[in-house]
């Protein structure tokens, strides 16, 4: 499988998940639901699975940049 390295904008997915959610969400939810999802860190990018990518809004990614 093809993973790619990923900057996301944590804000806006903070913000899209509260909204999902009709309640504030706190940092730590943002980074367990990423977790939850397959994303794993990497200083301050997430890397996951090529065909993961999708459960974010396009609008949440900043940068994507494909892993050898």
């Amino acid at each position: 499988m093809a993973k790619v390295r990923v900057k996301i904008d944590l804000l806006l997915l903070q913000q899209h998940l509260s909204e999902a959610d009709k309640r504030p969400t706190t940092e730590a939810e943002v980074r367990q639901f990423l977790l939850d999802s397959g994303f794993m860190p990497l200083h301050d990018s997430w890397v996951v699975e090529e065909k993961d990518l999708g459960q974010l809004d396009p609008s949440e990614v900043l940068e994507v940049e494909a892993l050898d």
